[in-house]
């Protein structure tokens, strides 16, 4: 089991692993809470509005530029 900033990464097909994890999780609410507030961050960072327009707009003009 691995710790991301936001969350516990599992192997896929390991129930053992992931079982583990959300026993972890159950007992560390602090740790939940901490995963919730990056999650959050990380979200609101990557999915902008404004940042995501820039980003489409920016394609545009490499396409129009041909």
């Amino acid at each position: 089991m691995l710790e991301d900033r936001t969350g516990l990464v599992v192997p896929e097909r390991r129930p053992d692993k992931l079982a583990r994890a959300l026993c972890v999780l159950a007992g560390d609410r602090a740790l939940v809470e901490a995963f919730g507030r990056a999650g959050r961050r990380r979200a609101t960072e990557s999915y902008d509005h404004r940042r995501q327009a820039a980003r489409l707009e920016a394609i545009y003009d490499r396409l129009i530029a041909g």
